[in-house]
């Protein structure tokens, strides 16, 4: 017996949840096409296994799960020398079932003819459909440690030709021949009686003590990805084998990645003669470097192209041609195009802008004309404003400026020439002349600047030549300024929110003499009135006129004050009541009266002292009557004016007194 069974007791030991599941719910064959055959690879025929399952009451082969453990591979099929229900961590016990047959080949490929057990196998034909076989896999061991310098089990991943009959052995430590196992890929920090070996390659070492270990195996490899050459049509078998060396104890686990075979990358079939250019009624061959294995159907401008089965075709007309490669009895399907032009018909450049910065003026996105033909099949020639580029040879062409821009391609082989020709304009993303934009009530107005052509948008809307948006919704809203040459988009969120009234006390004190602009209140763009009534309506609309801030103020009058934040006044003012405080202007006209008010005609004037003059002002503040009087009582003809509100300003003593009057 080569070692000595280690039995672990680990009492009271916690468990943790973070460790692979294991399953036998799939069928050996369902584990190739369900799990490990990738989607869109094709079929597979003759799946054969062996396994624990074949003599005895376990199971050696089946599905794992990383079940979001630290497990590298998300899913796949698992090939075990014991039993794969022992397989998911924490690593707490030596596995070390079996007793059923091994494999003389194995044994003779990997072992150096030594005996083998308890050997698992999972195998299939498959036809190639890709020039290269890929996938990944994981070996782990319970050997890993304390036997990595004497004993190893086995495996071998085995291709063959099936028409050839040549074998490969792919599970080998890689740019060599030789197989991985514990001696093979191992690291002496956890056996020191042996030396490293491509340690590279190995990945982790679990201890009874690590609860997330997620397998219970001593080591593991790191993800070992597996190629290896192959020819489209033909059929290969592929070979999984793993199995325990002389005896059963100490079991190993071979690890495959789920969806390990994928579609073929794109680029796979290459093309021929694409790109070329027709003139003089010539003719060109297009053609797919893969064999008639293969099905073929052609197409030209969408039309199918009748008796075109092969993997060439013969192009004697302009046009754009397609070819659809199909691999019998697979899913493989991949279609591939081929421009061929007409040289007098095609156009290779195209009017385009260049973005440039505003400001600065310097460039930000150059305009890259590219003919779309092969470089190996012509030549190219460029010029600016008929100026030869020097240096300008190749398919494409970066233009850094506006000009007219010509090239000139000719083919290598007919010697056709074709001559395009472009017009690149400069354009640039719109620039704000100030904050951008002006708002009058709900009227939004744009103010840019910029080399471009642009389009306005509002809240995502239908884009608009115009500048101006009438209309506008009260609210916040988001408007963008964008470049019809594609250079970029200016974004500006507005408020149009219909402002409150302005802040402030509703009495306040003043003085004879003082005028609006002298009451204090708090807002933007403050505008006083003489009634309550709604405020922002434009003169056609209404005769609410703003009172001007040199209006005299009127002791109890009441004033009524809005704000205008972004061009919206407030549709509510603020009332202020005046009362004028107690002083020398008080005592002056102590015992003043006038009457009648309203007036028609006369107004009589009385005061205790001598009234020397009074003067009457519109609500606009412009004076439309002044007289020089002598006397304690007046009166004055006003008779002249137009019916409407007055402010009488009556001067006694070098002091003045408003009162406010009105006119029949």
């Amino acid at each position: 017996m080569k070692k000595t069974l280690l039995t672990l007791l680990l009492a009271g030991s916690a468990i943790c949840t973070a460790q692979i599941t294991t399953s036998t719910e799939y069928t050996p064959a369902e584990l190739i096409t369900d799990i490990f055959w990738g989607p869109g690879t094709g079929s597979v025929a003759n799946i054969s296994s062996t396994s624990a399952i074949n003599f005895s009451d376990i199971n050696s082969l089946g599905y794992f799960n990383s079940n979001g453990s630290s497990f590298p591979f998300d899913q796949g099929v698992i090939l075990s020398t014991g039993n794969i229900a022992l397989a998911p961590g924490p690593n707490v016990t030596i596995q070390s079932a079996g007793g059923w047959p091994g494999d003389a080949g194995l044994s003779q490929l990997v072992m150096e003819s030594a005996a083998s057990q308890n050997a698992t196998m999972l195998e299939f034909d498959f036809a190639a459909i890709t020039n290269q076989l890929s996938f990944n896999y994981i070996y782990a061991s319970e050997e890993y440690g304390i036997y990595q310098c004497t004993y190893a089990d086995g495996f071998a991943i085995i291709l063959t030709d099936l028409g050839s009959g040549t074998s490969v052995n792919l599970g080998v430590v890689p740019g060599t021949t030789v197989p991985v196992s514990v001696n093979t890929v191992r690291n002496s920090l956890y056996n020191s009686s042996c030396p490293s070996q491509n340690h590279q390659y190995f990945d982790e070492y679990y201890t009874a003590s690590n609860s997330s270990a997620p397998i219970n195996f001593n080591g593991q490899t790191v993800p070992m990805t597996v190629t290896a050459a192959l020819i489209p049509g033909h059929q290969y078998h592929l070979k999984f084998a793993i199995a325990d060396r002389m005896d059963a104890v100490y079991d190993s686990a071979l690890f495959l990645e789920a969806g390990a075979f994928g579609i073929p990358p794109t680029n796979y079939i290459t093309l021929a003669s694409n790109g070329y250019t027709l003139c003089n009624e010539e003719s060109t061959v297009l053609s797919v470097n893969v064999d008639e294995s293969y099905q073929f159907a052609w197409t030209l401008n969408g039309d199918v192209v009748e008796n075109a089965d092969s993997n060439s075709l013969t192009a004697n007309e302009a046009g754009t041609y397609t070819v659809t490669v199909t691999l019998p009895n697979s899913d493989f399907s991949q279609t591939f195009e081929y421009f061929i032009a007409d040289a007098n018909e095609t156009s290779l450049i195209y009017d385009e802008s260049i973005c440039l910065d505003f400001a600065s003026g310097s460039v930000e996105t150059p305009y890259v004309m590219s003919t779309g033909l092969a470089a190996e099949n012509y030549t190219f020639r460029w010029t600016y404003n008929n100026v030869a580029l020097a240096g300008a040879t190749g398919k494409s062409f970066t233009a850094s400026q506006q000009g007219e821009y010509q090239v000139t391609a000719t083919d290598i082989v007919s010697g056709c020439m074709i001559t395009s020709t472009a017009i690149v304009t400069q354009s640039s993303v719109a620039s704000p002349i100030g904050i951008g934009y002006l708002i009058n009530g709900q009227e939004v107005t744009f103010q840019v600047e910029g080399l471009g052509v642009y389009l306005y948008t509002l809240d995502g809307g239908f884009a608009q030549e115009s500048n101006v948006f009438a209309d506008v919704e009260y609210g916040t809203h988001t408007f963008t300024v964008s470049d019809a040459n594609g250079c970029g988009t200016l974004t500006f969120t507005i408020d149009t929110t219909i402002p409150n009234a302005p802040e402030g006390d509703f009495t306040q004190t003043a003085n004879e003499g003082d005028t609006l602009a002298d009451l204090e209140v708090i807002g933007q763009n403050i505008q006083w009135y003489d009634n309550p009534g709604a405020a922002g309506k434009s003169a056609n609309e209404t005769d609410d006129t703003a009172l001007p801030m040199s209006t005299l103020l009127t002791d109890g009058s009441t004033y009524y004050a809005s704000q205008t934040i972004n061009g919206v006044e407030s549709l509510e003012r603020l009332p202020v009541t005046v009362e004028f405080s107690l002083g020398t202007e008080q005592k002056v006209f102590s015992g003043f009266i006038y009457f009648p008010n309203p007036v028609a005609d006369v107004l009589a004037l009385s005061n205790v002292n001598e009234i020397q003059q009074v003067n009457v002002y519109n609500l606009l503040g412009q004076s439309v009557y002044s007289t020089r009087v002598t006397g304690t009582s007046i009166e004055i003809n006003l008779s002249a004016l137009l019916p409407g509100v007055y402010l009488v300003k009556v001067t006694s003593s070098e002091k003045e007194k408003v009162i406010k009057i009105v006119k029949e």
